[in-house]
């Protein structure tokens, strides 16, 4: 009985032996995957290990504490590991965890190197122990072999003024600690690669753990831009020391194309670099790092003062020239205008007058625009003193017949409405005379040209005020997200005041201020001193010179001190969104001057201010159209509407405003097609500048549909001065044809001016940034200051042009001064 109980105890230890062996077994099986091994290091030593799903190493380091800033580099690599099953690296330090896999970021990059969290600074104690343990692991049932060595960081400090050569790829980012000396409050910090155009990334952070070293995390802090070749950023001392950090794209898209966090393209290489031909796993990019010391506050002063002093200047020669004319009038040396008289008898007689055919002797009332009626006299008859003050007397009577305080006129007229049958008759004569546009009445011509300045005015005020506040959001997103991609500075030559980040760029406009209230100023004095002529001479104002309206000239001045705002404006921050600041009013400027070139000889019939605004208008939306959507279609667009404009305008300024656009319209322009085109035009002066005229445009439209360039709104701005050129050249060629002078000042200004313009454009046509490309491309062309190490080529270009256009203004209001005193019947009209 006690065997068969000893024998059935013995059963039953075995059967539940049987059972719980497999639990223990497998205990113990798991517990070995978990086994972690420590191992001792040493700095600057390669190690070699293996690991794999059931066995993790760590590695321990420990060092005494340095006297200069430092930081540990780890570099590993790993052949066996793939991306299903990654290498993984975590590495435990005083100030946080840095964790990595291999392969990196889904290419295969088998060689990984980073920059732990740097330590103490050496600001604490120097023979303190510092130590620090990285973690290998992996999923992998393989065992993965894989070697490790962690070093000091070589250079980890930039100095001043010692450029730091380095060698990034995708895998291996880097960066540097800057701290700030004490006599410095600004530098430059450079980055520069001459033998690669990969896309990589300059970043300045905070001296903060963990320090964002990757592409998907270094715009997360600090300031940034996207580089090819050249990256500069600008850095202030509002604290003392940085990081500065500097990483390789993993593709180019992000540089080429401009759009941020941009995806690669797949089954093909994504760099277009000729120079770049290799796989993405050998993406290396030599980068020079310098650091450079800013301008002090002297420098800041003495390059503010510069361009205020020379612009100043402007005045003082002004006022002096005023002042020497004051006194050679005071010594009876020069005549004023006031003394001027009429002619002698012998000046008028064999003097054509350019009057109507019709010679009703009953006088017209004016038309619902305006129009003077005339008293007709017959045609060529030689005007002798009798019959211009008969011609005058009937001009007096006409005005009190329309003036609205006297009810008993109209009665004693004829209201028949057929003035306009009388405007064709004397405008589309064969040889104008200025008497022959200059009909209507001063007070009305007044009200309609004052327009000009008034309603531009209003324009500049809307206009500029929410730009202001677009581009002051535009600094403050700039400044708050770090991203200086948004912005297209020389940043080269970029010198940040306040909240400006370029603030030589702002102020290189204030010549463009200055010179145009200078003008504004020119403007004032001369319409005062012509109206105290014509109150001691009222026969200046009818018949003698170029009728003198000055509403023109006040908006070119208003215009040139709001290009100057508006440049400003836009040069806060440059890109593609807000172009049309800086080119808006170069257009008006442009236009202007054409309008009050053909208002002197054509006073009658120039536009009125609102067409000229709707034109100035549609100009600028095509600008922006251009510049936004570009493409084929819209420059076939564009040429067909510029050819047609042109002939639009070419036909209203060969028939003087007299063409009509109806149902006959076609038979018109065959009629003009056959007897002043192909045979010999009725006004060959005219004919040929709007044949050059034409063809020149035709010529800026067929190279557009060409070539379509890709800054559309410097393309139109070049149609707009171009044919401002050639009516410029014409008008002066006109007047030494007919034999008028051009006087000593007029032509030395316009000599200066032409020199002036001449060097504005070498200047300008040096790119410097370019928003028609991505931001990195647009860097490549950044270049150092030219001018007192503050201004570069764009900031030479705004005071060249500047003076330019000021000049140019001064000559045209003094173009035809040699015919203040000719009397109007001897003034051609061209």
């Amino acid at each position: 009985m006690a065997v068969e109980q000893t024998f059935s105890c013995l059963l039953c230890i075995l059967c539940i032996s049987a059972y719980f062996l497999p639990i223990f077994g497998a205990l113990e099986f798991h517990g070995s995957s978990n086994t972690l091994e420590y191992r001792n290091a040493s700095m600057g030593h390669q190690v070699t290990g293996v690991v794999s799903q059931y066995r993790e190493q760590v590695w321990l380091y420990s060092w005494i504490n340095k006297t200069e800033p430092y930081a540990v580099r780890v570099t590993v690599e790993s052949q066996s590991s793939n991306q299903d099953y990654p290498l993984l690296f975590v590495a435990r330090l005083q100030r946080g965890v840095v964790s990595w896999p291999i392969p990196v970021e889904g290419f295969n990059y088998n060689l990984v190197s980073r920059t732990l969290c740097p330590f103490s600074h050496g600001i604490t104690q120097l023979n303190r122990s510092e130590s620090i343990s990285i973690d290998v692991s992996t999923s992998s049932l393989k065992p993965v072999n894989y070697s490790l060595k962690a070093m000091f960081a070589d250079k980890f400090q930039l100095s001043l003024g010692s450029p730091l050569r380095v060698v990034v790829d995708p895998a291996q980012p880097v960066y540097f600690l800057w701290r700030f000396p004490k006599d410095v409050d600004t530098v430059v910090i450079k980055a520069e690669s001459n033998d690669s155009t990969l896309c990589a990334i300059l970043s300045v952070q905070g001296t903060k753990c963990p320090v964002y070293d990757l592409a998907r995390n270094v715009e997360f802090t600090g300031h940034f831009q996207t580089m090819t070749t050249k990256a500069a950023i600008t850095l202030e001392r509002n604290q003392t020391q940085y990081y500065v950090v500097l990483i390789v794209k993993s593709s180019d898209e992000e540089c080429v194309s401009g759009e941020r966090f941009a995806e690669p393209r797949t089954g093909e290489l994504v760099s277009r670099d000729r120079h770049y031909a290799g796989l993405l796993s050998s993406r290396q990019k030599n980068v020079t790092i310098t650091v450079e010391r800013t301008l002090s506050e002297k420098n800041y002063v003495k390059a503010i003062m510069a361009p205020v002093l020379f612009f100043g200047s402007f005045y003082i020669v002004t006022f002096a020239v005023l002042l020497g004319t004051w006194c050679r009038q005071k010594g009876g040396k020069e005549r004023s205008f006031r003394s001027i008289l009429m002619p002698k008898r012998s000046d008028n007689q064999d003097a054509p007058v350019s009057v109507p055919l019709r010679t009703s002797s009953s006088r017209r009332s004016r038309d619902h625009y305006g129009s003077t009626p005339q008293t007709i006299l017959p045609v060529n008859e030689p005007l002798d003193t009798d019959s211009l003050e008969r011609y005058e007397n009937d001009h007096l009577v006409t005005e009190r017949a329309m003036n609205p305080s006297s009810k008993d006129f109209e009665k004693h007229y004829d209201m028949l409405h057929d003035i306009e049958m009388e405007k064709d008759v004397y405008r589309l004569r064969t040889s104008l005379m200025l008497t022959d546009l200059a009909k209507k009445e001063k007070k009305y011509l007044k009200k309609k040209y004052r327009h000009y300045h008034w309603n531009l005015l209003l324009i500049a005020v809307f206009y500029a005020l929410p730009v202001v506040q677009l581009v002051v959001t535009y600094q403050k997103v700039l400044n708050f997200s770090g991203d200086e991609d948004i912005c297209y500075y020389n940043f080269f030559c970029a010198h940040p005041l306040g909240v400006l980040s370029a603030f030589n760029n702002v102020f290189s406009n204030i010549g463009y201020v200055m010179l145009g209230i200078l003008f504004l100023l020119l403007v004032l004095r001369r319409d005062r001193q012509h109206k105290l002529d014509v109150a001691e001479n009222s026969e200046l104002e009818k018949r003698y010179g170029i009728p003198q309206h000055y509403a023109i000239f006040y908006a070119m001045g208003l215009a040139l001190i709001m290009e100057g705002v508006l440049s400003g404006c836009y040069h806060v921050c440059p890109n593609n969104s807000n172009f049309q600041f800086d080119t808006s009013f170069m257009y008006i400027i442009t236009c202007l001057g054409v309008v009050k070139l053909y208002q002197a000889r054509h006073p009658d019939i120039a536009a009125n201010a609102h067409i000229v605004y709707t034109g100035f208008a549609v100009i600028i939306f095509i600008a922006m159209i251009g510049v936004v959507y570009s493409s084929f279609a819209f420059w076939t667009t564009f040429a067909i509407i510029h050819v047609f404009g042109c002939l639009y305008l070419s036909s209203q300024i060969y028939y003087m405003g007299r063409v009509k656009f109806d149902a006959g319209m076609f038979a018109r322009v065959f009629v003009l097609l056959r007897y002043d085109c192909c045979s010999c035009p009725v006004y060959k002066d005219r004919m040929l500048l709007l044949v050059i005229a034409n063809a020149v445009n035709w010529f800026f439209a067929i190279y557009g549909v060409a070539a379509t360039p890709s800054d559309f709104a410097t393309y139109l701005l070049a149609i707009l001065i171009v044919n401002g050129i050639l009516y410029l050249a014409f008008y002066v060629i006109m007047k030494l044809r007919n034999k008028e002078k051009l006087l000593f000042f007029p032509s030395v200004v316009l000599c200066m001016t032409l020199v002036c313009w001449t060097f504005a454009l070498i200047f300008f046509l040096r790119n410097l940034t370019s928003w028609q490309k991505s931001p990195a491309r647009s860097r490549e062309d950044n270049k150092e200051c030219y001018l007192l190490e503050f201004y570069d080529y764009h900031d030479v270009w705004h005071f060249l042009s500047a003076c330019a256009l000021f000049l140019s203004f001064l000559g045209l209001l003094t173009l035809d001064d040699d015919l203040l005193k000719t009397p109007r019947h001897h003034i051609p009209v061209f």
